[in-house]
């Protein structure tokens, strides 16, 4: 249009090119490759998807993994977009009479380089994945659906309806909150956003919502965990990097997922309480048998430390404690108290001696009694009340931290 391409920006070529109105022309003046002067005519047309509408199946979730802070999906996304410009060209080659004079069309399959070859619009162009951290190439599958819609066919107007169809395994990262671990749930999402169109707004369709709920009745199709419930739902995306100011349309489905606690209350904090259980059993033995209760109370800490490396293969190394390192940290405790209370035992049989303690007077209901410590009472208390202060202890440790932490699983829901 008598515009040297050389001297303006390609902000302004890109305006010129994608003019919205259809009977404005594109004179485009160019040296061949046989060095003659050219001149081409073009109708200036709005290439662009207004909707695009999406369709997303979760076909299974491979794996989550709160170590590495990764979720694996295979999917088949179906994004749809509609280009009226086309219609003409589709009307002729893919809309026919049958045999009873009824209007009915075909639709046609192409690859990603058909459609390039066609330079046909594709409405998956601008759709990102947000926090997508790796395809799996040798499973990824894009194909294009391309199909006339017209009132003939007792639509409400003549169109063509693009399909993008993306079918592969995809790794999401996903912020993990362990703090209620082994008792947490999860929110993961498969987050879609536009990132080129602006004007392009993304939705969900029923289909989508429809496979959704079928996860959440089926609730057991990930390893490890149980699905609860799922959620969509349009957010705004601006870039950090490019376009500050300027947001686009996203579109993020979510499966909440709680974890399967039966197997770390079976095979983790059961058998730990039974290590303890062990070890404060020395407090039946007679306090002359020293060398046998060191023995028991030593090979159970042992027995407990082997069990925080299994607890460490499934979560990453974190800044806050879990509710699993709480259980751990304190049976260390309550299995190195025994091995002192055993000694003092011993000591107070050996040297038939008996303690004498004042209690402080700010206590109540005892303050100011004197308190008699001898190794019958070490033994008998000890092995009275012993386990059963760890419990108590526990129980108020995990009440304090789900109370009011969102990520617990619903079992504990009305503490939150």
């Amino acid at each position: 249009n008598n515009r040297d391409v050389r001297k303006i920006e390609n902000e302004e070529i890109d305006e010129i090119i994608n003019y919205s109105e259809e009977n404005d022309k594109i004179n485009i003046v160019y040296i061949d490759d046989q060095g003659n002067r050219k001149k081409e005519t073009f109708n200036a047309v709005e290439n662009t998807f207004m909707e695009k509408s999406m369709e997303l199946k979760i076909n299974n979730v491979n794996s989550v993994d709160a170590k590495s802070g990764l979720v694996e999906f295979y999917y088949t996304l179906s994004i749809y977009g509609y280009v009226q410009q086309l219609y003409d060209i589709a009307e002729k080659h893919f809309l026919y009479k049958n045999k009873d004079g009824k209007w009915l069309s075909d639709g046609c399959t192409y690859t990603q380089e058909e459609l390039n070859e066609m330079q046909i619009p594709s409405p998956g162009w601008g759709v990102k994945v947000k926090n997508r951290a790796s395809f799996d190439i040798q499973t990824t599958e894009i194909t294009y659906d391309i199909q006339p819609l017209s009132t003939k066919e007792n639509y409400k107007e003549d169109d063509v309806r693009i399909m993008e169809i993306r079918e592969g395994i995809m790794k999401v990262r996903h912020d993990f909150d362990l703090r209620s671990f082994p008792f947490d749930k999860q929110k993961i999402s498969f987050a879609l956003y536009e990132i080129d169109d602006v004007n392009a707004v993304l939705g969900a369709m029923d289909f989508s919502h429809q496979n959704f709920r079928d996860l959440v009745r089926k609730n057991n199709i990930v390893p490890g965990w149980i699905i609860s419930d799922y959620g969509i739902k349009s957010f705004l995306y601006s870039e950090e990097s490019f376009y500050q100011g300027v947001f686009t349309s996203g579109l993020e489905h979510s499966l909440e997922v709680q974890r399967s606690h039966q197997y770390y209350i079976f095979k983790v904090i059961l058998p730990i309480i039974l290590i303890l259980l062990i070890c404060w059993s020395v407090f039946w033995i007679h306090p002359r048998e020293l060398e046998s209760k060191l023995t028991i109370t030593i090979v159970c800490l042992l027995s407990l430390i082997a069990y925080n490396f299994v607890i460490e293969e499934d979560i990453p190394k974190l800044s806050y404690l879990t509710i699993m390192d709480y259980i751990i940290l304190l049976s260390y405790v309550y299995a190195t108290l025994p091995n002192f209370l055993s000694i003092i035992s011993f000591k107070l049989y050996s040297d038939k001696k008996k303690i004498i303690y004042n209690l402080p007077t700010f206590l109540p209901l005892v303050g100011g009694k004197e308190l008699l410590i001898s190794h019958e009472s070490i033994d008998k208390y000890s092995g009275s009340w012993g386990l059963l202060s760890y419990v108590a202890i526990l129980i108020i440790i995990i009440v304090v931290i789900i109370a009011g932490n969102p990520h617990t699983a619903h079992y504990f829901g009305w503490l939150i």
